[in-house]
């Protein structure tokens, strides 16, 4: 899965900036898709890395905000290079790994959302 601005001219830019305040619609279904995917591969693992540098860390930040949540249904990594660490808040990583630890609170948060 990419994150992309899509253009008139049917064009597609993953450095884009387009700063249209809907960053936290696209981060909720992004989670969604996630979500989804371990429902299907429980035993797999999503890689997460930004398109840029900047990216990357606002995607820590986010994580780092959110990691009490994240940590009752996936177990979270960062990559400095090629070498996975257990996630710690607010260090900078190259990249994420993150694996399904609870499979009942993933399908807890699917039902709770497939009713709302």
């Amino acid at each position: 899965m990419a994150l992309a601005d899509s253009f008139p001219d049917g064009s597609y830019s993953d450095k884009s900036i387009t700063n249209n305040d809907d960053m936290e619609m696209v981060m909720a279904t992004v989670i969604q898709i996630v979500l989804r995917f371990f429902e299907k591969y429980p035993s797999k693992m999503v890689y997460i890395e930004g398109s840029t540098p900047e990216r990357t860390r606002l995607y820590r930040i986010i994580m780092s905000r959110e990691l009490l949540e994240i940590e009752k249904v996936f177990t979270v990594y960062g990559l400095i290079g090629n070498n996975p660490e257990l996630f710690v808040k607010n260090l900078n990583y190259d990249a994420f790994v993150i694996s399904l630890r609870n499979q009942n609170n993933l399908l807890k948060l699917l039902y709770e959302n497939d009713n709302q």
